[in-house]
């Protein structure tokens, strides 16, 4: 499992005025749950129009997950690792190889180009000097070169 999560929430403007009630209460809900499954020791960042939870004990259970993802007006939630930032990427790029080599010894069933990709990329850290451009025409090249099991499939990834 993983350490971060990303959530995304939905319309937030049609919240009008009560937007920070509305922050309010969903980060009472994470709190909640958070707690009742354990996670004394974490942060909840506003990111960029999301909220990135981060824990620095042990990593989000299946459960915890899974009741997150219940959360009223909780559009997305997405796992994440935690990595070091470098120009060269090497970091990311090892962290997907190390997850995907998990995920396919788990499943040995998928065949070469079987699995569809896409890779989004969003900087939240202005001062990184590379591009999100750049950052997914990278990572993309790295995973199609490393994984055989993985195609590229912009529109129906």
């Amino acid at each position: 499992m993983a350490k971060i999560l990303i959530t995304a929430f939905d319309e937030l403007w049609l919240k009008g005025k009560n937007q920070h009630l509305y922050r309010k209460n969903l980060l009472k809900h994470f709190d909640k749950i958070l707690k009742s499954y354990g996670h004394s020791q974490y942060v909840i960042r506003n990111e960029s129009e999301r909220y990135v939870i981060s824990t620095e004990d042990e990593e989000f259970s299946e459960d915890t997950i899974v009741h997150l993802k219940n959360i009223p007006g909780l559009s997305k939630l997405t796992l994440g690792h935690k990595v070091e930032s470098d120009e060269s990427l090497l970091g990311l790029k090892n962290s997907l190889l190390n997850t995907l080599n998990e995920y396919f010894l788990q499943n040995p069933h998928h065949k070469k180009g079987s699995l569809s990709f896409k890779v989004i990329a969003k900087r939240i850290d202005r001062n990184f000097s590379v591009g999100s451009m750049v950052i997914e025409r990278e990572i993309g090249h790295f995973l199609l070169e490393h994984c055989p099991q993985l195609k590229v499939d912009v529109h129906q990834p």
